[in-house]
């Protein structure tokens, strides 16, 4: 069960969780379960069965009473009027989806990203199982509420480190399971050009400004993605003065084969995240392509890319080490220091460390991997279910 995000208006946003939820319908689908899909109709899948509300997608209808917040200006009134209606789209398409779930008896379902699933709990016949994608939320938030509201619910986390970082704001019943991407997206290429390549949103947490840093320090190229220039302090201050540099240049945002060819053609990748990254789906499209790793160990990172084999880990200061890495110096100096490792590599040694990297993502990393985790946990949780009943 997907939520507004799935829908048209948004499918130039950066949200893998749209394609990953195409793939892991297909997967389930391939093992030879019967899978319902709760969707968006635009969602290029068989299996949609209720789909969203097209009339709430395509609009935004008007929110007339805004109780507390008479002769507020009409910009705001807008802002408010969207939510509300998407969440009514949200609220609409589960309450569908688990009448429909009860009526034909499945097993178990699965929300992959709404808000409100969990309060219908009571209203399924079959256990319930959430995903979470983003980081667990500070105290004082909604989500924070939500999460401690629900704690006792099954969840399925991208990482171990995303799981430990749920655990501590409360939830307990947390699976895990990886990404997983479609090798034939991102094929093997082992003579790549001469270019670093970074591919994100321009917020702090994603560290662009530490990666144009490290661009203009060694002189290398980096090729980076933006649409349009985000108005903010962050981004005027940090990022845009190394733009007009020879050695950074922006690249639309790119999908399909043209992402493809822009990650496979990389010399490595660099991911100077700042934040506890749960996992981080353009490493194994990346890793895929052949392209090496050169990353702070945040979040879930370490468990995807394999120092000194995949590319490189780095601490991202001397008061937050996560491991013994290869590379001793942590921060910018520590990134800087592990990028010029691959570019000093022989091309024996260098062409090795890209089909490790291809190798590992083939191993660990695939939509078929995925789906056999997925109905690993489906299972345990049925089992427990029918337990407890």
């Amino acid at each position: 069960m997907p939520n507004i995000w799935m829908e048209k208006q948004f499918e130039n946003r950066v949200f893998f969780g749209r394609q990953l939820f195409v793939w892991v319908v297909n997967a389930l689908a391939a093992r030879g379960n019967t899978v319902y899909t709760y969707s968006s109709s635009v969602i290029p899948n068989p299996f949609s069965l209720p789909s969203g509300n097209e009339k709430l997608a395509q609009t935004s209808l008007l929110q007339k009473e805004v109780h507390g917040f008479e002769g507020i200006e009409p910009k705001t009134v807008e802002i408010i009027s969207r939510f509300t209606t998407n969440r009514e789209y949200d609220i609409d398409l589960t309450s569908r989806a688990i009448d429909h779930a009860n009526t034909v008896g499945v097993d178990i379902l699965h929300d992959y990203g709404g808000y409100f699933p969990p309060y219908f709990l009571p209203f399924a016949q079959m256990p319930m199982v959430f995903s979470l994608h983003a980081g667990a939320p500070e105290p004082g938030t909604v989500e924070h509420y939500r999460i401690n509201k629900f704690k006792e619910c099954y969840f399925i986390a991208a990482s171990r480190a995303h799981k430990a970082n749920y655990e501590v704001v409360g939830a307990k019943n947390i699976f895990v399971v990886y990404h997983g991407v479609d090798l034939n997206a991102f094929p093997l290429n082992i003579e790549p050009q001469a270019y670093m390549v970074n591919i994100g949103r321009f917020v702090p947490e994603k560290g662009i400004d530490i990666a144009v840093q490290a661009a203009a320090k060694l002189k290398r190229m980096l090729k980076i993605t933006i649409e349009v220039e985000p108005d903010t302090e962050y981004f005027h201050q940090k990022v845009k003065p190394y733009l007009a540099s020879e050695c950074v240049q922006k690249m639309p945002i790119l999908e399909g084969e043209e992402k493809s060819m822009l990650l496979r053609n990389a010399k490595l990748f660099v991911f100077p995240i700042q934040w506890e990254e749960p996992f981080g789906m353009v490493l194994i499209e990346a890793m895929a392509s052949g392209t090496p790793v050169v990353a702070f160990a945040r979040g879930g990172v370490p468990e995807i890319v394999k120092d000194g084999e995949t590319g490189f880990l780095v601490n991202s200061s001397d008061s937050d080490k996560r491991g013994d890495w290869i590379t001793k110096t942590t921060g910018v100096d520590g990134l800087c220091e592990a990028i010029e490792r691959i570019y000093a590599m022989s091309q024996d040694r260098y062409q090795e460390m890209r089909y490790a990297a291809h190798l590992h993502v083939s191993r660990y990393f695939t939509i078929a991997k995925m789906g056999i985790e997925y109905e690993k946990v489906y299972q345990e949780i049925i089992h427990r279910f029918k337990r407890a009943v």
